[in-house]
């Protein structure tokens, strides 16, 4: 296991050959947390609040169910006339 040295700003440098297999890059977010006499650092993604929608269970759920569709060539069809758009739209989910 090898060792590591807080420096005098109590910063600490991850070995190198830890982050190339972890896949730590520079820039990326750690969560540092302490369990009884041990630190536990923990990769995170940090989601821009803009973009928090897009991770939701639900949009995630709609997601792969569109995957679903295009993998069984269900969506990407043109739709002939205003008449079928609307009964495209009138069939969508309240």
């Amino acid at each position: 296991m090898p060792l590591v040295k807080v420096s005098s700003k109590r910063q600490i440098t991850l070995p190198h050959s830890l982050t190339k297999e972890l896949g730590i890059k520079e820039g990326d977010r750690l969560e540092v947390a302490r369990e009884g006499d041990r630190l536990v650092i923990k990769q995170v993604l940090v989601i821009d609040k803009a973009d928090a929608w897009f991770h939701t269970p639900e949009w995630q759920a709609k997601e792969r169910e569109v995957d679903e569709e295009i993998a069984r060539g269900e969506l990407g069809k043109p739709i002939e006339s205003a008449e079928n758009l609307q009964k495209y739209f009138d069939g969508l989910p309240k």
